[in-house]
């Protein structure tokens, strides 16, 4: 026979599985990233490091309007190289440095921003900052914290 005690017990450790089991199935709503109303899709989802949404390479820059034969990956440097609308942009993997330049003068580009989080290789894919990569390209870049939903206008 279960004395009071032992049932006390049992009703504990059921509401103790129950709030357990309820935080486990919260998840953290997913980082969304639109281009002119457009959302991004990408086999590896957007994250946040540092404060800064991150995205593989290709997924923002095609997004952004720059085709594949204007982005060069060279996997012995672990740089990027990118070519378009008279902007040359180059990054390092690891490396907050970066270089723009203008192709009609031949000149440094100021970017507005700097680029507080390196690119990075997280399971084979680059991933590089959101904001970063857009504004460098002269886009706009607006953040919902509530949503956490960046829209971007070209």
């Amino acid at each position: 026979m279960r004395t009071k005690r032992q049932y006390k017990r049992i009703l504990c450790i059921l509401c103790f599985l129950l709030l357990v089991s309820g935080v486990a199935i919260y998840a953290e709503p997913e980082i969304s990233v639109y281009v002119d109303g457009t959302k991004i899709v990408s086999d590896t989802p957007a994250i946040i490091v540092d404060g800064r949404t991150m995205l593989p390479f290709r997924s923002i820059l095609n997004a952004l309007g720059v085709d594949n034969e204007s982005i060069t990956w060279d996997a012995g440097s672990r740089s990027i190289e990118i070519h378009h609308n008279n902007k040359y942009i180059f990054l390092m993997i690891g490396n907050t440095d970066f270089l723009i330049l203008d192709l009609k003068n031949e000149l440094p580009v100021k970017n507005p921003d700097p680029m507080d989080v390196a690119p990075f290789i997280r399971d084979g894919r680059t991933l590089v900052p959101v904001r970063f990569i857009s504004k460098a390209l002269d886009a706009t870049v607006n953040w919902d914290p509530v949503t956490k939903t960046v829209y971007i206008t070209r």
